[in-house]
């Protein structure tokens, strides 16, 4: 069962779009839904992300400072060509990972564990 959410009221009027390291929208809508869903290991989630939802998230300070910790390059040195490079996002942010998919419309944010969708989350960037 998919439960949809309105992403506002996670984020203190912010969104994924202008997250920072003070203030880290993403890290902390997915803390939530880790609690509320009682996931025992950021292994078993996936979210997935629409395209422009990808490069809003991208052009955010909570984003670049994550990238700063090297992550995409991890990923090169350990061989695995990082697939949501294109995008400007990394793989896994904060340890879960991302997909970024033609099938997700563009401010929505769809939650899976163990591949069934879970939440789905409205609002995470503002429509352009």
């Amino acid at each position: 069962m998919s439960v949809r959410v309105i992403g506002d009221f996670l984020c203190s009027g912010r969104d994924w779009s202008n997250g920072n390291v003070r203030d880290p929208c993403i890290k902390n809508t997915l803390q939530l839904v880790m609690v509320w869903h009682k996931v025992p290991d950021v292994d078993d989630l996936l979210v997935r992300v629409g395209r422009q939802t990808a490069i809003q998230m991208a052009r955010s300070e909570e984003v670049f400072g994550y990238r700063q910790l090297a992550h995409l390059q991890l990923d090169r040195v350990k061989g695995k060509a990082p697939k949501n490079a294109i995008w400007g996002i990394p793989d896994e942010i904060y340890g879960i990972a991302f997909e970024v998919s033609d099938g997700i419309p563009e401010g929505i944010a769809s939650i899976l564990l163990g591949g069934n969708e879970i939440l789905t989350i409205d609002g995470v960037v503002p429509a352009s």
